[in-house]
């Protein structure tokens, strides 16, 4: 799915701006580039693995917390950490200051369409927080469309997210 808008702006629900710096079309599908921008205090997704992709994270500027290979290392300026396919992963921003890195996942599979459907959901109004319970079920909906991409780590969160998911189907909740 071609990106309209590279910059992804999720402030409002995980506190942070992405762009995609190299998208699917431009790299054939090998991957995807993005240069994202935390707050203080903000992160990306909890516990999850990519099953089929690697994840790079390189910190530009700030301090990253990066948990990978079964604990939690602090990533400063130029450090830079690579996640294997499989491997459980979680970033956050942990510090006073915003961070910036470039995160690259490789190879793209659906991570950016992935993406792109949550905009629109954030646009649409239908996702405006992660304590919002519609807020919730859409999201639910977007992860057990994309499972190639991202899948939570807990059994609890994903047997509540395809609970959800299915929950959305059922009263009508679209998200295409």
């Amino acid at each position: 799915m071609p990106i309209s808008n590279k910059t992804m702006d999720f402030t409002a629900v995980s506190g942070f701006v992405q762009t995609f710096l190299v998208t699917q079309e431009d790299s054939g599908g090998k991957f995807v580039e993005l240069e994202i921008v935390l707050e203080p205090g903000a992160g990306g997704a909890p516990l999850h693995v990519h099953p089929h992709q690697e994840e790079r994270f390189e910190v530009k500027e700030g301090v990253l917390d990066v948990f990978h290979g079964g604990a939690w290392h602090k990533l400063q300026p130029g450090d830079v950490a690579v996640v294997p396919p499989g491997t459980p992963d979680q970033f956050k921003n942990t510090s006073a200051r915003p961070a910036k890195l470039l995160c690259r996942i490789s190879p793209a599979l659906d991570f950016q369409d992935m993406n792109v459907a949550v905009m629109q959901l954030i646009n649409d109004g239908k996702i405006r927080s992660q304590k919002d319970v519609k807020s919730i079920i859409y999201s639910s909906m977007v992860l057990s469309r994309f499972p190639q991409s991202v899948r939570m780590l807990n059994p609890t969160y994903r047997w509540t997210t395809s609970f959800l998911a299915f929950v959305g189907k059922c009263v009508g909740y679209s998200i295409d």
